[in-house]
């Protein structure tokens, strides 16, 4: 008996402690709630669609058709201030298919699907129902390739391309497999390199949804780009005597070629072409000279013709 009274005088306790300690504390958490349900209860209302990305859930051995939808417009009406932080979250509308077997699928989509605050729901999802068809798993191993756009600048080309890896592992829809052998990167725009580049490079945005996993989704690139050479050839072009001022010519014009990148090329003018003939160390007398052609930084000598032409060097 004693042992009996003595626990209810605990419960007792117990009671009056939850009623009358830290009653401040307690009171100003009741009031922040009834303060946030009056506001949600009172607060003006406003509807927005929002798109949602539809998360598919499918057995292990399945997976859906590369034709379904991935997104749905979904009609949320509640408070403004709510709404606002809606707008804001990247939420995800599970599609759970676990149960369902391999064909034809409808799965009418229901508000309790979006987990929201209280005092916001959804009035509606458009399209109001999914239809799929779930397909066999596949695994493939697919070829790697670089995707570009635009050129490069002008006078400049791609002289060879390497990407690792090169190939690459992919599960998906058994209809969408068959009918694959490759798989695209995203564009690498060709318009601003002019010189050998390495950089890491994704996958096309686009296989996210056609498949259910890419082993590997970045990849390294080297495009080697190097100038465009090209040739030019400038006729008669006079040579200069160097180291004498007594001396006869047999011919004093040459037809020179070079190469080099085209952007140098197609600013050379016969002015910066400079073929001369140095007669510093020679005696009075008739040589075969060779003719030796000065050109500026880039530029390669391609050919001279004639490449030596006769002087003759009279006495003082």
């Amino acid at each position: 008996m004693h042992r009996r009274n003595h626990y209810l005088y605990i419960i007792k306790k117990i009671l009056k402690d939850s009623y009358t300690k830290n009653v401040t504390l307690k009171i100003t958490a009741l009031a922040t709630a009834l303060g946030l349900w009056f506001m949600v209860t009172t607060s003006h209302k406003v509807e927005i669609v929002q798109k949602l990305p539809l998360n598919f859930i499918t057995a292990s051995d399945l997976v859906v058709n590369a034709d379904t939808i991935r997104d749905v417009e979904a009609r949320i009406v509640g408070p403004r201030i709510f709404l606002k932080e809606i707008m804001q979250k990247n939420y995800l509308l599970n599609i759970d298919l676990r149960d369902r077997k391999q064909g034809y699928v409808n799965y009418r989509l229901y508000p309790e699907l979006l987990k929201l605050p209280l005092g916001v729901k959804v009035t509606g999802f458009y399209p109001s129902e999914v239809s799929t068809r779930l397909e066999k798993l596949s695994v493939k191993t697919l070829k790697v390739i670089p995707s570009f756009s635009g050129e490069t600048p002008y006078g400049y080309k791609v002289k060879s391309i390497n990407i690792e890896p090169k190939m690459v592992e992919v599960s998906g829809p058994e209809s969408v497999l068959a009918k694959t052998e490759e798989i695209y990167t995203e564009l690498i725009d060709l318009s601003q390199i002019s010189e050998p580049m390495t950089r890491n490079i994704a996958i096309d945005s686009k296989y996210k949804e056609k498949f259910k996993t890419v082993s590997v989704e970045n990849f390294s690139i080297l495009i080697d780009v190097v100038p465009y050479l090209v040739t030019k050839t400038f006729p008669d072009v006079n040579v200069r005597v160097i180291g004498t001022k007594s001396f006869n010519l047999t011919k004093n014009k040459v037809t020179v070629t070079v190469e080099g990148p085209r952007a140098l090329v197609d600013k050379l003018s016969v002015q910066d072409i400079r073929p001369n003939v140095d007669l510093s160390f020679n005696a009075p007398g008739s040589y075969d000279e060779s003719v030796i052609v000065k050109l500026p930084d880039g530029i390669r000598l391609v050919s001279t013709t004639p490449k030596k032409i006769k002087v003759s060097i009279k006495g003082e």
